[in-house]
């Protein structure tokens, strides 16, 4: 759970990432497979929880976005919920959340990903403490924090009307309260009225 400052930089020394990226490519959720993704996602999880600059650039170039959303897309919910974690971690970042917004087709894509993973959880009635709700919403709150971002967000949020409108808002005031200023935030960034 806890990695020091001196393991971070030797494991960015080994490239840790370089051997954990074939892992991800794989689509199976059987339990074997799951334990194994669960086991190296917790590595990088652990590794996103640093304010160190050099760290969080490692996990950039090396394409941890990318495996995020594809665990998001195709793993079991554990793996979801930490990879959703490891995004959030990230999102903390300046650096990181401006190459996430770094265009529309980017912005869009993250955006949706995050939709649906609200949506999924809510309609689905799954991950009974919220752990993926939040997360979610905290990277499209600080998403949002981008200029670049706002608009986008907005007509995507425009488009899901029935989430944002009904459903979120009844999920966050009932069951999820740590999420309630972090929706409320993006709300008002994007200029997107919930009543």
């Amino acid at each position: 759970d806890r990695v020091t400052p001196k393991t971070q930089h030797f494991l960015i020394n080994v490239n840790i990432v370089s051997f954990l990226t074939p892992i991800f490519a794989l689509k199976q959720v059987e339990r074997d497979v799951e334990f194994l993704r669960l086991t190296s996602l917790g590595v990088i999880g652990a590794m996103s929880k640093t304010r160190d600059p050099q760290v969080v650039k490692y996990l950039m170039d090396n394409d941890v976005l990318n495996i995020c959303i594809v665990t998001i897309q195709h793993a079991a919910e554990i793996s979801r919920v930490i990879s959703l974690f490891t995004l959030s971690k990230l999102f903390s970042d300046n650096a990181a959340l401006e190459c996430v917004c770094e265009n529309q087709q980017r912005i869009e894509s993250m955006a949706k990903l995050l939709f649906k993973s609200i949506e999924s959880t809510i309609m689905q009635k799954r991950d009974i403490n919220g752990r993926m709700v939040r997360y979610s919403i905290f990277c499209l709150s600080r998403m949002s924090d981008n200029p670049k971002a706002t608009v986008i967000l907005h007509d995507l949020a425009c488009d899901n009307k029935a989430l944002f409108k009904e459903h979120l808002p009844e999920f966050i005031y009932t069951k999820e309260q740590f999420s309630r200023v972090k929706f409320e935030e993006f709300c008002r960034n994007i200029n997107f009225p919930t009543k």
